[in-house]
Parts: C-alpha cells; structure tokens; sequence
C-alpha cells in the first residue's frame, strides 16, 4: 500500500491527487506503529496477555489520529500548509503533528530495544539471524526519521523508501530458511 502510493504520488501533477496518495502514505505508516508495538508485546512478554479492550485502546488513538490526517484540508490540525512546488508536494507540519511523529518514533524506538534486548538473550542458533533481521527491519524507521527531520529531502527518500521491500523479503528469506517462528526447533533444543 505504501509503495504504490509513493509512485502514484509521484506520477500525479494535481494537488488534491497528491494529496490523498500523501494520506494513504501517512496512514499505512500510522497502522504500522501500534500492530509493531503489539507484536513486540507478544513476543517479548508471552507471559503478560494484553487484554482487548487496551488494544483496542491503542488502535482507537491511531485511528483518530488516521481520521485527522484524512480531514485536514477542512480542519487544518495536521498540516499547516499544503502546496505544490515543482510538481513535489510540500506539506508544513502543525506542533500537533509533530509531536505525535516524535511520539510515534520513540515507541517504535522503544520496541526495537526491548527486540534488539530479547534476540541478544534467544539460543545462539537464532541470534546471529535475528540481528540481521532487525538491521534489515530498522532501515525503514531510520529513513522516515531522517524525512521528518529534514523534510526538503522527502522528494527523493519518498521513492528510496519504497525499495525498503526489498529488505522485507531479504528478511522474510532469513526467517524461512532459519526457522525463526517454528517451535520445533526450540522445543529441540529445550528437551
């Protein structure tokens, strides 16, 4: 959904149609935080059930904030200003949206420490690939952190970030060829 909305944004030359793929972007990228923040709650503390209604919770913030971002040409609270410039969208981001970017960023941060605290702790077998897989998994969070600190480069990390697939599927490689969420091989190793 994200890399298409990046080549769409790119081959469109109307603003309103830039506008909305700028959207389903910011969208895509909002759902991913609190199903990151889930998935790393499960894995790290299976212990610890989170119960339905914190989840949804979460989601429900997200969400909201997802519903913001859709309705800001009428409620201005996202964006100070959008406009085309050169055939680029360039949009101004309100305290509001920056703060909650800034939020965003550092539980995504937050999550990769406790992943990053968790493979460093896994059997030996899994350690060396599941670094790997958060080396591979980060790169995406390190490039929208450098387009929202410096957003006159968003033109040319927008289409770079869509070859962040790429290492998606160099990860899902790693984790099929290791095994990395079977159970076999752990209970193997236990017994």
């Amino acid at each position: 959904v994200y890399a298409s909305s990046v080549i769409f944004e790119k081959s469109s030359y109307v603003l309103e149609e830039k506008f909305v793929f700028r959207s389903v972007q910011q969208t895509a990228l909002l759902l991913m935080v609190p199903l990151f923040i889930l998935f790393v709650q499960e894995l790290t503390r299976h212990d610890k059930v989170i119960k339905m209604r914190w989840k949804l919770a979460l989601f429900s913030v997200f969400i909201f904030w997802a519903l913001l971002i859709w309705l800001d040409p009428y409620l201005h609270i996202v964006y100070d200003t959008v406009e085309l410039s050169a055939g680029q969208l360039v949009t101004t981001r309100t305290i509001y949206a920056s703060m909650f970017n800034v939020l965003c960023y550092s539980l995504l941060i937050i999550c990769f420490l406790r992943l990053f605290i968790y493979v460093w702790t896994i059997h030996k077998n899994f350690r060396r690939p599941g670094l790997l897989i958060l080396l591979l998994a980060i790169l995406p969070l390190l490039l929208e952190i450098i387009r929202f600190s410096n957003p006159q480069w968003s033109h040319w990390i927008g289409p770079f970030s869509t070859f962040c697939g790429l290492t998606g599927t160099l990860a899902l490689l790693i984790i099929l060829k290791y095994r990395i969420f079977a159970i076999v091989p752990i209970a193997k190793n236990i017994v």
